[in-house]
């Protein structure tokens, strides 16, 4: 079986019992960490702080008891988030070696963690995985020695080793969803861009007609990522279809007319 790809989904966050008043970011606590270092610079990743929670929590200004962060991921299903959850997130950007990490340590950790979430809010998923983010000088070595360490049983399976950029690309941060459209959305497209190839203006305007009233219905029916995804590949025949030879200026407002409807769905959808 494929495995799923994981998508950052920031809502999970945001929309946390917790986030009025321990919602960061992931670059903000890896800042406070790391003082002066850059980790995770230019990102805007959401994030809970479970170190600052657990401290007002006890009262007692200890917060070696959990993971530093919890963030928002989420699978997909039609171009729309599926199964949002949070994901635990321990940073040892300092540590010079995967093997300095004391597995006892943060397995107390990631228990805690979760009995503090599911404490908060039984009813946010918190996902199996673990990360754990190291400095981006190790990246050529975490591969294979958190391989080793796990077959050697001292990590769990779950253990992930990251470094920034590659739980940035774990979690796909900054990339859209994929989209798999229905087969008369893309039959439509098809067909749509064979009349611009044809030659035909007129030919051209029967196909947008039926390609409107399908795109209407599907607005109707709050089909949002089939309309986004039909403008998108729609748009992508606006050079074409503008440098087809049309003899007369009725043609060419044709042309114009379609060329606009176009221009104003991808807007709408951006």
């Amino acid at each position: 079986m494929a495995q799923e790809c994981n998508y950052h989904h920031g809502d999970v966050v945001i929309n946390h019992v917790l986030s009025p008043r321990w919602m960061s970011r992931l670059a903000d606590l890896a800042l406070r960490d790391y003082p002066n270092k850059t980790y995770f610079s230019g990102t805007d990743i959401p994030a809970l702080d479970l170190d600052g929670y657990e401290t007002h929590r006890t009262g007692k200004g200890n917060n070696d008891c959990t993971m530093d962060a919890a963030i928002g991921i989420c699978n997909e299903k039609q171009g729309n988030p599926f199964q949002p959850r949070l994901m635990l997130v321990e940073l040892r950007n300092g540590y010079k070696s995967v093997e300095n990490v004391s597995p006892d340590d943060v397995k107390r950790k990631e228990t805690h963690s979760r009995d503090l979430l599911r404490e908060a809010d039984c009813n946010v998923r918190v996902d199996a995985i673990v990360g754990l983010v190291f400095d981006e000088k190790l990246e050529n070595q975490l591969l294979n020695r958190t391989r080793r360490l796990k077959l050697s049983g001292v990590f769990p399976s779950n253990w992930h080793s990251f470094t920034s950029s590659t739980l940035c690309n774990y979690i796909n941060y900054g990339r859209p969803m994929p989209y798999t459209p229905k087969a008369l959305t893309a039959e439509l497209a098809k067909r749509f861009e064979e009349s611009v190839t044809s030659g035909s203006i007129y030919h051209c305007y029967d196909v947008f007609d039926e390609v409107k009233d399908y795109y209407a219905s599907c607005s109707l029916q709050y089909l949002n990522g089939e309309c986004r995804w039909l403008a998108n590949e729609l748009i992508l025949q606006e050079d074409a279809l503008r440098q087809m030879p049309l003899a007369t200026d009725f043609e060419r407002g044709i042309r114009d007319i379609i060329a606009d409807e176009l221009n104003r769905w991808v807007r709408m959808h951006r």
